[in-house]
């Protein structure tokens, strides 16, 4: 299996067997390598794994927005994959506080009727192709030119609900977990009904 030939860049991101990391000279692509020291699979499964998950990818239509994966190798001993960089910033980030949650929550129940109609709609494309989406709301980025994105999609079955990350309430400061205002509800609602119109899947009838 072929070295990937990329200089990489600080590490902006961190999972139980795997680190993500910029690129040097190239901005818009991302690098993630897969640990199989701490995780279960060998080098060569995870390379399996990751080509399989490529082939789906390529089944979705041009206009999905997902982050998606282009290239996959080694590098530095583990299995590693090139990933296009999406546009804007995750929704919620995992311990935020308060504060930066009701604002983003607010800027959520602004958010267009027609950027939440492509969302549910690229989902379900995502889905039907055999794909599933992780529902933490770091793998969703949203840019307010370019709408909602999907990050950190692989293979697998799942049904996508995606009131369960635009309603989260990530705060864990726990000084903070009990504040929520009449507004912060009232935003909430906005979103949930906003993607209830469109058909999103009740997150009530899904079993994790």
């Amino acid at each position: 299996m072929q070295e990937l030939q990329y200089q990489l860049g600080r590490c902006i991101g961190k999972g139980s067997s795997s680190h993500v990391y910029e690129l040097v000279g190239h901005s818009d692509l991302l690098l993630k390598t897969i640990d199989s020291v701490n995780g279960v699979a060998s080098v060569h499964v995870n390379i399996h794994a990751v080509r399989e998950t490529i082939a789906r990818q390529r089944q979705l239509s041009e206009g999905v927005a997902l982050a998606k994966m282009l290239e996959v190798g080694k590098k530095n001993g583990f299995a590693a994959v090139v990933i296009e960089r999406a546009p804007g910033s995750a929704i919620y980030t995992l311990g935020m506080s308060y504060g930066d949650w009701s604002i983003r929550a607010q800027e959520f129940a602004q958010v267009s009727q027609e950027a939440y109609n492509k969302a549910v709609f690229d989902a379900k494309q995502i889905m039907d192709a055999g794909l599933a989406i992780d529902l933490c709301p770091e793998n969703f980025f949203y840019d307010s030119q370019k709408g909602i994105t999907f990050i950190d999609v692989n293979k697998g079955y799942q049904v996508p609900s995606l009131q369960i990350p635009f309603t989260l309430y990530p705060v864990l400061n726990t000084r903070e977990t009990h504040l929520k205002t009449e507004e912060d509800l009232d935003n909430l609602e906005q979103i949930t009904k906003k993607l209830i119109q469109v058909g999103d899947f009740d997150p009530r009838l899904i079993k994790f």
